[in-house]
Formats: C-alpha cells, sequence, structure tokens
C-alpha cells in the first residue's frame, strides 16, 4: 500500500458562494498499483473533522477518476439508528456538471464488518463513466459523534465490456426454475485476478433454510451493471473488509444474474456470505441492482429472474417459499421466526431490500411456488458432483453433499488417511440428483480422514478434517 503526501485541498463552499477555508485530508492513499485498477482511500481527523463540522459538507478533487463512492466512519458517541444517518452525494467530470443529489443511508455498522466502521450505501456516478469530483453533504448526527471519516473510490470501468453470449440472455431461456447464470470470470473484468477463485479464501458451506433479498442501493438501470458488480465487490472487499462480495447471486435490470459470491459448487451448495448478520449462518442473499423506493419498482425482468433464483434453490433444497421457519439469531441459541423468504430489513435495522421491492415479497413467494410446483426436471444436476463436506474441520459431525447424474447403486466410505475404512455412510440405490449424508466422528480420533463417492465406473475422493 502506497502513501501519497496529503496535498488534496478540502473546500467548504458557503450558502453565499463565498470559499470559507482551504483544508487537506489528513492521509490520501493511492491503491492503484497493489489492486490492479484505479482506487484510492481518503481519511479525515481530528480538526479536519471540525472544520467539516462548520460547513457539514465535504467536496474535494479526488486522486483518481472513479465509478464508485463509500463513506466509512468511527464515532465515540451514541449510537444513531442507521434510518437517522443521511449523506448526500453528488459527483462530476472536470469539466462538467455536478449530478442530481442522491442520499445514502448507513449500510453496516462496526459489529457487522472486520473494518471495525460504520458503512454507507456504495454510491456511483450516475452516467457510469468516471468522475473525478465529489461532494457530500453529512448529517449532523454522523458529524457530532464522528473521530474519522474514511472515503474510498474506485474506478471499475473496463475496456472488455460484458457482451452476453446469446445463450445467457434471459429472454432466451424458457420459464424455468434455473435462470441463466454469467459466471463470475465474465464479469470480472480488471479486477485482480488472484481474488477470481481465492486461494486464501476458503468458501464456508451451509444448509440455507432461507433467502435474504436486498438492493444494492445504487442507481436504477445502470448503463454497465457488470461494472456496478465489480464496484460493490471492491467495496466489499477493500472497504467493509470481507473476504468477497457478500451476495450471493445479483440480478440486473434485464434479468440477468450473476454469480456472486466465490462458490465452486453454486449448481449445488450454498456459501455462507456477509449479506445479512446473523442471517448468514442459514440463508442465500440475493440482491437486485438498483434502490426501490414508494415510486421506483424493479423492473418486472428483475422480479421474474428474483423469482426464479429462489424458487430453484427451494426445490433443490425442499423448502416451501410460503413458509415461515425459525432462524438462529446469536450465539445463545435464541430464534426468530421469518418468512423462508425475508427481505434484509426483517433482519437489520435498514431500508433494504427498498419500499417496492418489498411490498412485492409476497408475491414473489406465491410465484416461485407455482414454479416449483410445475416444475419436475430442471432442479436436477446432471452431473457427478461429490462436494466438499461442511462444516470443515468439523466436531463431532459434518454434513456432505453429493449428487448423481442416473439412478443407480452408489456408495459413500469414509477412510483415514492411510485408506482403512472408519464408516461406510451410504450403500444402497439411490435415484438420478443431490443428496447428503452425516458423517458422525464422535467416536474417531482427531485427523485427515478421506471419503469416497462410487457409482459404477465414477470415483469421487475428497479429504476433511476432524478436530477434538
Amino acid at each position: 500500500m502506497r502513501t501519497t503526501p496529503a496535498v488534496l485541498l478540502l473546500t467548504f463552499v458557503l450558502s453565499s458562494g463565498v470559499v470559507a477555508q482551504e483544508v487537506q485530508p489528513s492521509s490520501v492513499q493511492v491503491h492503484t498499483q497493489e489492486r490492479g485498477l484505479p482506487s484510492a482511500t481518503l481519511e479525515y481527523k481530528g480538526q479536519t473533522i471540525e472544520l467539516i463540522s462548520a460547513e457539514r459538507r465535504i467536496e474535494q478533487t479526488s486522486p483518481v477518476e472513479f465509478t464508485a463512492l463509500a463513506v466509512g466512519w468511527s464515532s465515540d458517541g451514541p449510537s444513531i439508528a442507521p434510518i437517522g444517518i443521511a449523506i448526500h452525494f453528488r459527483s462530476k467530470r472536470t469539466t462538467g456538471a455536478w449530478s442530481d443529489w442522491t442520499v445514502l443511508r448507513e449500510e453496516s455498522s462496526p459489529s457487522e464488518t472486520p473494518s471495525g466502521l460504520s458503512w454507507s450505501e456504495l454510491a456511483l456516478t450516475a452516467d457510469g463513466t468516471a468522475h473525478t469530483d465529489f461532494e457530500l453533504k453529512l448529517s449532523d448526527g454522523l458529524l457530532r459523534s464522528a473521530t474519522m471519516i474514511r472515503v474510498i473510490v474506485v474506478d471499475a470501468t473496463d475496456a472488455r465490456r460484458l457482451q452476453l453470449p446469446g445463450e445467457l440472455k434471459p429472454d432466451s431461456a424458457p420459464l424455468e426454475l434455473k435462470p441463466p447464470v454469467v459466471p463470475r470470470s465474465e464479469w470480472w473484468g480488471s479486477l485482480p485476478p488472484e481474488y477470481l477463485n481465492p486461494a486464501n479464501y476458503t468458501p464456508q458451506y451451509i444448509s440455507i433454510t432461507h433467502a435474504v433479498v436486498h438492493h444494492t442501493a445504487g442507481i436504477n438501470n445502470p448503463p454497465d451493471p457488470a461494472q456496478d458488480v465489480r464496484g460493490i465487490w471492491y467495496y466489499h472487499v477493500f472497504g467493509q473488509g470481507w473476504s468477497d462480495i457478500a451476495y450471493n447471486f445479483l440480478i440486473d435490470q434485464h434479468g440477468t444474474v450473476y454469480h456472486g459470491r466465490y462458490n465452486p459448487y453454486i449448481e449445488l451448495l450454498d456459501v455462507r456470505g456477509s449479506h445479512a448478520t446473523y442471517a448468514n449462518n442459514q440463508s442465500v442473499g440475493v440482491s437486485l441492482l438498483g434502490t426501490f423506493s414508494v415510486d421506483t419498482p424493479p423492473t418486472a425482468a428483475a422480479v421474474q429472474s428474483l423469482t426464479r433464483v429462489l424458487a430453484w434453490r427451494f426445490a433443490q433444497k425442499h423448502l416451501d417459499p410460503l413458509s415461515r421457519a425459525d432462524m438462529v439469531r446469536d450465539d445463545a441459541g435464541n430464534t426468530v421466526n421469518l418468512f423462508r423468504i425475508s427481505g434484509h430489513r426483517d433482519i437489520s435495522p435498514t431500508e433494504c431490500p427498498g419500499e417496492a421491492l418489498y411490498g412485492q415479497l409476497a408475491t414473489i413467494r406465491q410465484t416461485a411456488e407455482i414454479l416449483i410446483q410445475a416444475d419436475d426436471s430442471s432442479l436436477v444436476p446432471q452431473s457427478f458432483v461429490l462436494a466438499q463436506n461442511y462444516p470443515n474441520p468439523f466436531n463431532p459431525a459434518t454434513t456432505i453433499e453429493y449428487s448423481v447424474p442416473e439412478p443407480g447403486h452408489v456408495t459413500l466410505i469414509v477412510s483415514d488417511i492411510l485408506g482403512k475404512q472408519v464408516a461406510r455412510l451410504v450403500d444402497a440405490w439411490q435415484a438420478q440428483g443431490p443428496h447428503a449424508a452425516v458423517f458422525d466422528g464422535a467416536n474417531f480420533a482427531s485427523g485427515t480422514y478421506l471419503y469416497r463417492l462410487v457409482q459404477g465406473p465414477r470415483v469421487l475422493t475428497r479429504r476433511m478434517m476432524l478436530l477434538r
């Protein structure tokens, strides 16, 4: 990480048009070299925040051109309800006019992210091009308690603008459960290649009981949706401090579905995201690109794809989209009873997924149920898959999920590292499709074990670790 001298000027403009004072950010860090795309972090501390408080605004020329921006802050005062936080944002190019103001609400609290900061929603440039200047108007409540304000900026444009192959266009597929999904490699663009299939991040596979619906709180109908997905990824990783993009799936205004959080077994399994606090352990997170206030509903294509994603996942897991179920909400095991398809606001004090989208959830549940009842084939994986067990490492029990492409005799055997069989979990004729088995290691010693799936000539083997 390279730290540059804080030479940029922060300008305050009085209502009369008179410039009040020029202030330097406390620090400016440019990350372009190590992160592979234009990006920077600006921080304001101490007396700088006192000067910001006098005018309640920041007007800044960015050290890099940007398509996305987010604001984080630390505070030493009493906590403020997220609904009471408002940051007004606008931006422009050097020679252009200011965009219209947009309002950013608090998206996450210090307890929800590894960064230890509160964070605003992500701001995107209105026209999708890289801008040079931004202005922020900060609410009194934020300024009264802020001890540090951090602004991150990134230019997520890419010359290789995503051109969807014909088979991935939503309108080219029949109305079946699973919609086409754009893989990470297609929307990744110039993001750091080592994060595409990250070697330093091991997915945590979960057994879902719910789905949580979000909106990204960016602009509606973005001209380059894949660019917005890249901006969200950067914000989640380098701003909030999560290891990857928070959502499992994202959906744009055209109904295109994007594979979000890294998951090599997306056809069969779900991984733990970072989208909704305690619900992360039991839910798949799906987010629509945009801000869906009362008078700005999502497009019909986006809602249709959302419904299909939920129906596909729920059919695989034999979940009823019309029902409610308990969700564990803390380490003490306390639960809350929620619709299996819920909005982010049902989990946390937030406006997400927006009034217009939240109001459609009842219809989405009903339509998902109709799709599941009408479909009898598209949810069945057509491949031979042995997924990584979860949890892993484990103590004492772990779940192993797998899929077989045709009916037949299946065995699932656990052996020690020397190849000696210690358990035979499955030895039976099974139908085509997904299955699961549980290995209870209560009577076994700590160490590495192998589990092997066999159907006819097909054989797959994986490792797992028991820690006692």
